[in-house]
């Protein structure tokens, strides 16, 4: 329910600019770095089918048939997007008197709590890549985090419960070079890669990518992990506190995106029943998973 300020004696008292100073006006954009990929759609709905490679090609005898094969793997996800929306309503009296200027810029102030939205629905792909909710599940029908993505001669694995550290981030790398096609065929993700991990590990994170020698160790050999990295993403919003993740920096195989169906709608009416006006905000877009190679995790220890 929308709060309703009929209260007008304040905004003549002085000092008042004092009591707002403390808020942050900024604007973080760290979801766009956990889904830098988005599209656009009017539609009410998009329906996205995965597409998968060719098999190896077979010798062929002389004079023998050569057989044909199929790229169209499957699997669909149909992505939905959501209404996000706030409001807020003010006494005319308050808004006749507001010689602050600060009733006015509520708006601004309402894009920001979309925004701070945008970074808590961005991260709650990483918080729930483990599940198997609806919301949340691969295209495969499994969490996009899983020891178990089906291929055609088995399982897959993007899984792991190691703790953060040289060796455990040398190891995802290798998993991830190692990633495999839907047929079971190597599909390497050779990077370079983003690091995902809590704001809790983030010094932990520099030190073990930013040192010039081999972190943790008193020899002087080369950092060769830390060259494998582009970006560090530490999100306020992550919740395991332990986890880290890779994700392949290429564009072109992003595992996250986020699917637009509208920006910001600001909607200003009077209500001359109760002599109010209204401020209405909406935006609607989801973010979802595209697909998990190129993305590996580690829930860690704790």
């Amino acid at each position: 329910m929308a709060r309703v300020i009929a209260d007008t004696q304040q905004l003549h008292r002085v000092g008042l600019e004092d009591i707002f100073a403390q808020y942050n006006e900024g604007m973080t954009s760290i979801w766009k770095d956990i889904a830098p990929s988005s599209m656009t759609t009017t539609q009410a709905y998009i329906q996205f089918m995965q597409e998968g490679d060719f098999m190896m090609a077979p010798v062929v005898g002389e004079d023998s048939p050569i057989s044909d094969d199929d790229i169209f793997y499957g699997n669909l996800k149909q992505v939905t997007p959501v209404k996000r929306g706030l409001g807020f309503s003010l006494s005319t009296e308050a808004h006749e008197t507001d010689q602050y200027g600060k009733l006015t810029n509520i708006v601004p102030k309402i894009k920001l709590a979309f925004n701070k939205t945008r970074e808590q629905a961005a991260a709650n792909r990483i918080n729930n890549c483990t599940s198997t909710a609806a919301a949340y599940v691969n295209p495969d029908g499994v969490a996009l985090a899983s020891a178990s993505h089906p291929t055609d001669t088995g399982t897959a694995s993007n899984y792991m419960t190691t703790a953060f550290g040289p060796t455990a981030l040398e190891t995802m790398v290798q998993n991830l070079i190692m990633t495999v096609s839907h047929r079971g065929d190597p599909d390497p993700q050779m990077g370079p890669y983003d690091l995902m991990i809590h704001p809790a590990q983030n010094f932990l994170a520099e030190r073990v990518l930013f040192s010039e020698g081999q972190q943790g160790t008193a020899n002087n050999d080369s950092n060769r992990i830390g060259k494998r990295i582009r970006k560090l993403i530490s999100s306020p919003y992550f919740t395991n506190t332990t986890f880290f993740a890779l994700r392949n920096s290429d564009k072109r195989q992003q595992p996250f995106a986020v699917l637009e169906r509208r920006a910001l709608r600001v909607k200003t009416k009077e209500d001359i029943d109760l002599d109010i006006i209204k401020y209405r905000v909406t935006e609607m877009y989801v973010f979802f998973e595209r697909g998990w190679r190129g993305f590996f995790y580690s829930a860690g220890t704790g």
